[in-house]
Formats: structure tokens, C-alpha cells, sequence
């Protein structure tokens, strides 16, 4: 006897998402190998699937009555809440930043061609590609290696040397892998300078960290990213109190780094007999000209549990990425809120091969890595006036907030068509970023500073098992400050935010850390 199907239970659900080819259109070519699907961990929903608009006939006639309607529209979205890890947000940022993300050589990129591992060798730290990598990567690269069975070959190595295919690291623990799999990565995170090469001066309230023998050019940074400055040994960390900190780029030239923010580097020194080591990730920023710009379209599977027959699904196709939500509440995990405009959406039930599990696409599982949280791993919240004379290192508004929200807003609308049920396009207005942070008051200067309708920055840095991120608004405005007096209970200021466009020409940017040493961790 088969039981009927009454009910599915929200556990038996799952969610996927796939970039389009073209807008509601996957891509089929080679056999379906160009679908790279990958799994959600969602911890709720929100709006997701077609709110059917119908019309009904209301002619006038003596019974009053109407008569049957019809369907002449669907207005289709998915979004779903789901805590931020290391990784799991940066592919998906793309969509909502417009803008392809700046990575750092690695076998496995983002966007662009994959590269393999052949083999590794045993106990001399040796790495060999199947692709040329002799200009990709070079002595004194520091390489993050993941993915590999063994896990002795998965470390932090320094390149020793580079021939055509064949890396050469300071791994000796490294033991024999004929055939890694095809997930093993090799990616570039930091570069470790020759002894007292690496000199940091300051100059105009700026960081300059010089080199007379690397081109740092080479390390393709760009202006507005984040990067560590420092080891955990001392022999590669600058000598002063405070020598290690996280810094923003301001630019790059052939001999020199120049940097406009630091936690920590705001003496100058000359490393004298140290190996400075730097380490830096993937940057993702909105973009400063619309020619720039890369409107990205995916296919949303949610799956339904299973029928009598398998597997049953909805699929918001031709989802353009229009809201993303960053919360940061005290005493929680951080998690982030995303929200889609859909083209249409469709149903599939178990008789009916559902996109993600068509034969020949990519299927990847969720990266079940570990959350941050809000408390243990925090480096800092910081929001300051922009100083008129310019400062590594200005006062902060505030020591402690209470939450803080950042959110991106694209302003999409779909674009309707006479025959069309549902989008034909999208639309999209200016890339807003806003939010709102509750600090505890200490002094008056966050409301002098709405007040006097000061250029005002924020910043928000977290890292957490050797990897870290970094949320940056170069420039915003600030609304609200009414301080909140209840009786015993601390004084607090609720704040809006407003960024704007800042002289390098963006708003908001993201900054993923792959690897970051000890000394880099919370206290």
C-alpha cells in the first residue's frame, strides 16, 4: 500500500542557484557543462516564488455578478536569510555589486578558466600545474593550498621558485598525490619581501610601505581594498608597538603602496633584518562607469520535497540580484539578507528532471563552513569624521554599537511587454547603500558630526580562524542622532547612514581575506 502524500516537511526542502546564460536562459551548451549550480544553506525565506495577478470580469448586468476572471501577470521574487561565512557570499556579491570581483591568482577562479593540479611531491613542497604558471606566480608568493586528500598538502607555503608548470614551496611535509582532485586549489595570498626591503614611512597622514626590488604592481591590488601588514613571527613583522594592522589601499605604483586607513601601523620603520610579509584577498566594489558595469541573471531552484514519481521543484528564472541586506546585530551571528526580482518562475513535479540535476551540469554542495559571529570574531566597528588633514588613525565616534545594518539597494524593476506574462528585462536605478547603527553615547561629536553635515567613513572588520573580511564605506552622510535616554539603561544613538560616491568613484566595497596569521585574529 503507497501512502498519500499530505504534507512536506520544510527539512525535506532545499535551494540552489545558478548564473544564466541570458536573462531566464540557462546555458545548455557543452552538454550542460557550463552550469555551475550551487547549494544554499538558507535559514529562512522571504517572498520567494510568482504572486499570480488575475482580473476578473465586472460587466454591468441586472444579476450583479461577476463573471470568471483571468491570469494576467506574475510577479516573481526569491530571497531567503543565510549566515555569512568565509566563502559563501563573495560568487553571489557579484550580482548585487554589478561588478566581476578582483581576485588573485588561483587555480580555481570565480570567473575564467580553471586550472589543475597535476601531482604533488613528496616532502620538498613541490605543486605541478597543468597550465603554465611561471608569470602567474613567483618566488616570495605566499600560496594558500586547499582541497588536496592529503592533508599535509594543505598550508600557507612560501614560493621558493617557479619554472614553466611546476611550483616549488617551503612545504617539506608535503607527501605524494598523484591525481588531487579536481577541487584542490593553489591561491595566491600575500607576499613575504626580502630582509629589510619592505620600509614603511608616513607621509600627508598616509601609510607608504616602499620596496626598492619588488614590483608591487605585480600583486595587482587596487585602490579602496584591504590588506595585512605583518606576520605572527617577528621576523617578519615591523619591530614598533602595534607593527601588524589591517590598511586600505589608497594606490599602487611599481615601488610603492600607499595606504589611507590602519588598525595599527601609524609609526614609520624601516625594517631593518625583517621579512615583511603582507596579505591580501579577493576585492569586490560597485563600479564607476556604467560601461564597467556586469548585470548578472540567475536561475533560483528551490526544491519541494518529493511526489509518488521524485523530486519536486520551483525555479524563479531570470533573477536579477536587487537587495542584499548585511546585519550585524551584538550577541548573534552575522548573517545577511538576499533578495532577487524575478522574470517568472515554474513548477516542476517528480516526473520532470529538475535543472540542477540535469545531466552534465556542475553540482556543488554547500561549503558547510563555520559562521561568524558578532562577539569572539570582531576586530572592529569604526565610524569617524573624515579629518580635513588627513590621519591614519582618527578618533572613532563611538567605542561599542549595539547593531549595525549595511544594505545595498539597486532599484530594480522588471520590464513588462504586451504578451508577455511576467519581465521581458529589468531596469535599475542608482546603487544605493544605506543603513543604520545604534552605539552606545560617550561624547557629542557623532551628532556634531550629522549636524555639521560632515564626511563621515565606516568600516567593519572580522576575521576568524586564519581568514577575515572586511566591509568598507569610503564616504556616507549620517541622519537620526536623537540620543535615547531610558532610565537605567545605558544612553544610546541610533544613526542612519547614506553613502555616497567617493573620489575614487565608488560606494561600497568588500574586501575577502583568504588567509590571514595569528597576529591578525581578535584580541
Amino acid at each position: 500500500m503507497v501512502c498519500a502524500i499530505n504534507s512536506i516537511d520544510s527539512n525535506f526542502t532545499g535551494l540552489r542557484i545558478c548564473e544564466e546564460l541570458c536573462p531566464n536562459e540557462l546555458d545548455t551548451s557543452s552538454g550542460n557543462a557550463n552550469q555551475k549550480w550551487l547549494t544554499r544553506e538558507p535559514n529562512s525565506y522571504a517572498n520567494f516564488g510568482g504572486n499570480i495577478k488575475t482580473v476578473a470580469r465586472e460587466p454591468i448586468n441586472p444579476s450583479r455578478q461577476n463573471k470568471r476572471g483571468t491570469v494576467v501577470d506574475v510577479e516573481a521574487a526569491a530571497g531567503w536569510n543565510e549566515d555569512f561565512t568565509q566563502d559563501n557570499m563573495t560568487e553571489l556579491l557579484q550580482g548585487f555589486f554589478f561588478n566581476d570581483a578582483t581576485e588573485k591568482y588561483n587555480l580555481l577562479p570565480l570567473n575564467g578558466t580553471a586550472n589543475l593540479c597535476a601531482d604533488v611531491e613528496a616532502s620538498n613542497g613541490i605543486y605541478n600545474i597543468t597550465a603554465t604558471v611561471a608569470s602567474l606566480f613567483r618566488a616570495g608568493d605566499l600560496v594558500k593550498t586547499t582541497g588536496f586528500t592529503n592533508s599535509a598538502n594543505n598550508t600557507l607555503a612560501l614560493v621558493s621558485a617557479v619554472t614553466t608548470t611546476e611550483l616549488d614551496t617551503d612545504n617539506t611535509a608535503s607527501v605524494v598525490e598523484a591525481s588531487p582532485p579536481a577541487t584542490a586549489n593553489i591561491r595566491h595570498v600575500g607576499f613575504q619581501f626580502a630582509s629589510g626591503d619592505l620600509v614603511a614611512t608616513i607621509v600627508s597622514g598616509t601609510l607608504v610601505l616602499t620596496s626598492s626590488v619588488k614590483t608591487m604592481t605585480q600583486f595587482g591590488l587596487e585602490v579602496g581594498e584591504w590588506i595585512f601588514i605583518g606576520g605572527s613571527a617577528v621576523s617578519s613583522a615591523y619591530a614598533f608597538a602595534n607593527g601588524t594592522g589591517y590598511a586600505r589601499v589608497l594606490s599602487v605604483s611599481a615601488t610603492a603602496i600607499v595606504c589611507d586607513k590602519s588598525t595599527g601601523l601609524i609609526t614609520a620603520d624601516a625594517g631593518v633584518g625583517k621579512t615583511i610579509r603582507i596579505f591580501f584577498g579577493t576585492y569586490i566594489r560597485n563600479p564607476t562607469i556604467s560601461e564597467t558595469q556586469i548585470t548578472r541573471t540567475y536561475a533560483i531552484e528551490r526544491t519541494l520535497g518529493e511526489d509518488s514519481n521524485g523530486t519536486q521543484a520551483q525555479v524563479a528564472g531570470g533573477s536579477y540580484a536587487n537587495e542584499f541586506a548585511i546585519k550585524i546585530p551584538s550577541g548573534a551571528k552575522l548573517e545577511a539578507d538576499l533578495s532577487y526580482i524575478s522574470m517568472d518562475e515554474t513548477y516542476y513535479d517528480g516526473t520532470e528532471t529538475i535543472p540542477s540535476e540535469e545531466s552534465g551540469v556542475q553540482l556543488f554542495a554547500a561549503l558547510g563552513q563555520e559562521g561568524y559571529n558578532t562577539s569572539t570574531d570582531m576586530v572592529r566597528v569604526a565610524m569617524n569624521s573624515i579629518p580635513t588633514v588627513a590621519t591614519l588613525s582618527p578618533t572613532s565616534q563611538f567605542a561599542f554599537v549595539t547593531e549595525l545594518n549595511l544594505n545595498i539597494n539597486n532599484g530594480a524593476k522588471l520590464n513588462k511587454a504586451v504578451g508577455v506574462i511576467g519581465g521581458i528585462s529589468a531596469s535599475f536605478g542608482n546603487f544605493v547603500v544605506g543603513g543604520n547603527v545604534t552605539a552606545y553615547f560617550q561624547t557629542v561629536e557623532a551628532q556634531r558630526a550629522l549636524r555639521n553635515n560632515d564626511d563621515v567613513t565606516i568600516d567593519a572588520i572580522f576575521a576568524k580562524h586564519n581568514g577575515g573580511m572586511v566591509y568598507d564605506i569610503p564616504v556616507l552622510g549620517l541622519g537620526g542622532g536623537q540620543a535615547n535616554v531610558t532610565k537605567d539603561s545605558p544612553v544610546t544613538i541610533p544613526l542612519e547612514q547614506f553613502a555616497a560616491e567617493n573620489p575614487a568613484g565608488y560606494t561600497f566595497s568588500y574586501t575577502n581575506l583568504h588567509y590571514l596569521p595569528d597576529i591578525a585574529m581578535p584580541a
